[in-house]
């Protein structure tokens, strides 16, 4: 009863994660027909095929039907899971195409359309009418009835093989995707790192940013308000002239604002915990379960150089390993959250190869293990790798999770979009986001800001401005006049 209540569990969690698939079923055919054909032709050699391949070609992890079924683990697959993988895709390919399914699932945060749903249910729902239409054929004894039950399995088997191809194309296209085979990814040439064979990674040090563009901007735009306000001071109506100037001025500012990919830049990365990325949970950040605040176990926990305090928290980074034979053929990019601090061990000496690789001034990341093992084998432990900060993508507005007391609130800002980071914060309770009245919020540690003031029974709207940018949003309205501490809540804007 409890596997089967944990087996609910994950599936609705599996509705909660925040990515979806490259492509969904009813596209699948067009994505690679080829490989739909050869699923459809010969489903089981192809199962055994894209199995290996969600392994990383490691059968050392290999577990029958991905842990996901009561025999999983109980069938010797250690000694030979080859044989096992084998004897599992033919005998159980429903349950082999299924679990496969859910390895990516639960490795990329991938959740299933409604649209596909309702295609694997009347998959479903179709093999349980046929065998209904021939157990109660065999009870009552037609011939047409039999003939009838017979047609109905015929179809029924030819969805099932079509959906099932389908599927199997779906999960081929996505480690293609995971692999970087959909072209060459836009990084600059392949750098020459250290030996292989050399224990101690090269100094890498924190580049430092380009001021960017939109500061200067907004120095001119300033200067060009100014001027033309000292000329305009005479009539009304040339101040109104200028009062609309700076509306206009004010948006270009804030189009300029959009944070943009800066450059590529070498460092070195390690992961920690296991497959199941359990250790990632929670964090310096403060972002509590990863899988409900949208992160899932693309992650990283990062050097202090990189995580400034908490102000790094919510950053993405796009890497890719290089310079080595542990690096996956193509070096395929991955684009990782940092969720967490890598604290230093001032007890090693990185220089002498014996730990420490976050003590700065290096620029270090200590990935989720499953994050690693999509560029590199993990049996590396630690890779050069090329680095960039990335704008964030994000679904949705500004998430806000409240805590505290009445007298002191506490919100942890998640789903940050742009440059994904918070660098200051107002709060202001009751009469929408115009006015004044606002509360400054201080910040606390890792992605969570606070106030001291008394705010319960009344709606919330917050002001947040980007750490790296500059820029500003109003979130107005943000939760209702009953919230409650333990509860988060979402708005309806976010950075660019």
């Amino acid at each position: 009863m409890a596997a089967s209540q944990a087996y609910l569990d994950k599936a609705q969690l599996r509705q909660s994660y925040r990515n979806v698939w490259h492509t969904d079923l009813t596209n699948a055919i067009t994505a690679d027909f080829t490989c739909c054909c050869l699923s459809l032709w010969c489903g089981p050699c192809v199962s055994y095929m894209l199995r290996k391949r969600a392994l990383y070609n490691d059968m050392s992890r290999y577990v029958c039907c991905a842990g996901y079924m009561p025999c999983s683990g109980r069938c010797g697959e250690s000694n030979c899971p080859e044989v096992c993988l084998a004897t599992e895709v033919f005998c159980c390919f429903g349950n082999s195409v299924a679990s496969t399914r859910f390895l990516l699932q639960d490795e990329f945060n991938i959740q299933t359309t409604q649209c596909d749903n309702c295609i694997i249910g009347f998959m479903f729902c179709l093999q349980q009418f046929a065998c209904i239409c021939s157990l109660v054929a065999c009870i009552v004894g037609s011939e047409e009835l039999s003939e009838a039950s017979q047609l109905i399995s015929c179809i029924s088997n030819m969805v099932y093989w079509t959906v099932c191809s389908c599927m199997q194309t779906q999960h081929k296209v996505e480690m293609d995707k995971r692999d970087g085979k959909f072209g060459p990814m836009t990084v600059p040439p392949m750098q020459q790192m250290s030996r292989i064979d050399q224990p101690v990674p090269p100094y890498v040090g924190y580049a430092p940013q380009a001021q960017p563009a939109y500061y200067s901007v907004v120095v001119q735009k300033q200067n060009k308000i100014g001027a033309m306000a000292a000329a305009s001071s005479t009539t009304a109506t040339t101040a109104i002239l200028a009062a609309v100037i700076i509306s206009l001025a004010g948006a270009a500012t804030t189009v300029d604002a959009r944070f943009r990919a800066m450059q590529w830049t070498p460092a070195h990365a390690t992961f920690y915990g296991d497959e199941t990325a359990s250790e990632t949970m929670g964090g310096a950040c403060g972002y509590g379960n990863l899988y409900a605040s949208g992160y899932g176990t693309d992650t990283a926990a990062l050097s202090t150089t990189l995580f400034k305090d908490g102000y790094g928290c919510g950053t993405c980074y796009q890497m890719r390993c290089v310079g080595t034979a542990s690096c996956y053929r193509g070096s395929p990019a991955i684009t990782v959250t940092a969720t967490n601090l890598c604290p230093p061990n001032w007890a090693e000496d990185p220089d002498r190869g014996a730990g420490g690789w976050c003590n700065p001034p290096r620029a270090h990341f200590d990935l989720s293990k499953p994050a690693f093992m999509r560029m590199a084998d993990w049996r590396a432990g630690i890779v050069p790798v090329m680095y960039r900060r990335v704008p964030c993508a994000r679904a949705g507005g500004l998430r806000f999770a409240l805590q505290g007391n009445p007298y002191w609130l506490l919100a942890y800002v998640m789903n940050v979009a742009g440059a994904g980071d918070v660098g200051d914060m107002w709060v202001k309770a009751g009469g929408g986001g115009g006015g004044g009245g606002w509360v400054r919020m201080s910040h606390n540690w890792g992605a969570s800001y606070q106030a001291f003031a008394q705010l319960g029974g009344q709606a919330l709207s917050f002001k947040v401005t980007s750490y790296t940018t500059g820029q500003t949003i109003l979130a107005a309205g943000v939760t209702p006049a009953s919230w409650c501490f333990g509860l988060t809540y979402q708005a309806r804007v976010n950075f660019s």
